[in-house]
């Protein structure tokens, strides 16, 4: 088959066919045009229903890809493809990718809870696994978070739904809570006048409430006190950071000593000497007879007699004799 062949046939195709192609065309300009005027709309809509942004963008996605799939079907039925046995084919390609995907899945569900339900939202600062964070974007599938100390986390929409999240912006003011250990002798008015003052004349700070001073408990190292104040959550970190500084400073200024730690050692022996007669004595629950008599001896240490206690070297002498007899007669004895 030569070029004028092929060439031949495809003006014949588009002779009988330009009216479909015609009509395609027609559809693919006009599709456009209708998905662009929606957008439009749905975006008016929602602005006015005042959703959040994180809201709007996720709804504007969804709405955008359920257009262009419908804008697609419509456009192959226009130009002749039959899209019955492309459907057929579409849902068991989606049951195939939604059992491969149900993570994804879940993690798409849980965003749509997040954006509507609203837990926490764009800027907010939240406590995650430990972690002070900033919402920065919450996307389809996961949402991005930045930590004080300038690390992106990046998590599973799932997560956020079924775990805890501590939201520290929702309410305007938060507490703050210094808490010191003192000494039993610490006087207390001191102690109440320096922290007190501390709290009062600190920037920030609000005067109703009015801040406290609590004594939260008494044991043996020292006593625990508990310095309270109020301010806006936003000023939360900068005054407990600052706050803790200047009530240490006004402590040590009014020379308050600080409680440490008190760990008492007691010392026991652990065997014991008892005497049970004059020549019996118990020494790690045996009884032993002693061979000699114990008038010479200058001291009883707690395994028996102490080497060295004995004044002379004669005395040695004749308690080593005095031994060596009395393991024989035990020795005869048992042989008896």
């Amino acid at each position: 088959m030569d070029f004028n062949e092929i060439w031949n046939e495809v003006v014949e195709w588009f002779n009988s066919e330009w009216e479909t192609l015609l009509w395609g065309f027609c559809i693919l300009i006009f599709g456009l045009v209708i998905i662009h005027i929606i957008r439009k709309i749905i975006k008016k809509i929602l602005f006015r229903c005042k959703v959040e942004t994180l809201g709007r963008r996720f709804v504007e996605r969804v709405i955008a890809v359920i257009l262009y799939v419908v804008y697609i079907m419509l456009l192959l039925q226009a130009i002749g493809v039959p899209i019955s046995g492309m459907l057929a084919l579409f849902s068991a390609a989606a049951l195939a990718i939604a059992l491969a995907l149900k993570d994804n899945i879940s993690n798409l569900a849980s965003g749509v809870l997040i954006i509507f339900n609203k837990p926490f939202k764009q800027n907010e600062t939240i406590l995650f696994n430990g972690d002070l964070c900033r919402v920065r974007e919450i996307r389809l599938l996961t949402t991005l978070l930045d930590t004080f100390d300038n690390r992106r986390l990046i998590v599973p929409n799932n997560e956020l739904t079924t775990k805890t999240i501590d939201n520290l912006s929702t309410n305007g003011s938060r507490r703050v809570s210094v808490k010191f250990h003192v000494s039993h002798t610490t006087n207390l008015d001191t102690l109440r006048s320096a922290c007190m003052e501390t709290m009062k004349n600190y920037p920030r700070v609000f005067s109703d409430p009015e801040p406290i001073l609590v004594l939260n408990e008494i044991d043996k190292d020292g006593v625990h006190f508990d310095a309270r104040c109020w301010c806006k959550s936003s000023d939360y970190c900068d005054i407990m950071f600052g706050l803790t500084e200047s009530i240490y400073n006004e402590l040590k200024r009014n020379k308050i000593s600080f409680a440490s730690r008190r760990i008492d050692i007691k010392e026991t022996n652990s065997r014991e000497i008892m005497p049970v007669s004059e020549e019996t004595y118990i020494v790690k629950d045996s009884v032993k007879s002693p061979p000699a008599k114990l008038d010479n001896l200058d001291e009883m240490g707690p395994d028996g007699l102490i080497p060295g206690s004995l004044k002379t070297k004669r005395q040695q002498k004749k308690l080593k004799k005095a031994t060596l007899k009395s393991n024989k007669l035990s020795v005869n004895k048992e042989k008896k």
